[in-house]
């Protein structure tokens, strides 16, 4: 799970303030990253009562600068592995 620390807008029966922002998947590695905001107790408080299994939470920080429209459009195509350093 990731954690963004902004204001959140929604509140759980608890006081516990988070918001689902998305999410992301990685099929080749099998891998979903959740972004919510809040902050990182409340999102382990909440994951753990609904029984969401996660394997770590992180902490992070958004682009200070809008993308430009053609990047957006970038980002919404597949992917291709260019291959690597440590590539065969």
């Amino acid at each position: 799970m990731i954690v963004r620390p902004r204001a959140p807008q929604n509140s759980h029966a608890t006081g516990d303030r988070i918001r689902y922002l998305g999410s992301l998947l990685m099929r080749g590695d099998e891998v979903v990253l959740c972004c919510f905001a809040g902050s990182e107790e409340a999102v382990r408080r909440v994951a753990e009562r609904a029984a969401i299994p996660f394997e770590r939470i992180l902490e992070t920080a958004a682009s200070p600068w809008p993308a430009e429209p053609e990047q957006v459009e970038a980002m919404r195509k597949p992917a291709t592995h260019q291959g690597g350093r440590d590539d065969p």
